[in-house]
């Protein structure tokens, strides 16, 4: 074998190592964020003590300051003024929902008056103090679209089907490759 063979050969092997790291690294990645993407969704919607909460914006009525598909992070306080954006339960029974505004008015029967930075008038009805979930401290953009599609069942689907597929390729390739190497080595 001539010197400039041997080089190439040498540079196709480190090529090969270094697209099999990279292969890896993105591999990791993707499950990484994959494990982020279902976390979220538990943690949201299952009653975990944690020193906050976490929630996914569904409509425009807080933008500019927070838009639709932003994930936001919510707590707990003791008291809430003028000026900030909270979360709480709006309606009764089955209407009764979640949403995020800002609170334009402290009333004197403790209770609050709130509107939604987009809207033109403020909400109709006032927000009693215990119906308040928390107040608003930080945003992720844009990752609320993947964790609501995650909430749908296509959505847990694919997160479940797909990466349960890669991960099953990878350990069956990982196993085929230790079987042909006992089989090579005298």
């Amino acid at each position: 074998m001539t010197n400039s063979s041997k080089a190439a050969s040498k540079g196709a092997a480190l090529a090969k190592k270094t697209n099999n790291q990279i292969s890896k690294i993105l591999y990791w990645i993707f499950v990484g964020i994959i494990i982020i993407v279902a976390i979220i969704p538990a943690l949201s919607s299952l009653d975990i003590a944690l020193p906050f909460r976490i929630y996914s914006v569904q409509t425009g009525s807080m933008e500019p300051a927070i838009k639709v598909g932003d994930l936001i992070f919510i707590k707990e306080e003791g008291n809430y003024k003028e000026g900030d954006i909270v979360t709480f339960f709006s309606g009764t029974g089955k209407s009764r929902t979640v949403m995020t505004h800002r609170i334009t008015e402290s009333n004197t029967d403790d209770t609050y008056t709130t509107k939604g930075d987009a809207n033109t008038v403020t909400d109709v009805d006032t927000v009693l103090k215990k119906d308040i979930l928390g107040k608003y401290f930080f945003k992720i953009p844009l990752l609320g679209y993947p964790i609501n599609f995650v909430r749908t069942p296509l959505g847990f689907l694919i997160l479940i089907f797909i990466p349960s597929i890669i991960i099953g390729y990878e350990e069956v390739r990982k196993i085929k490759d230790e079987i042909l190497l006992k089989r090579n080595t005298p």
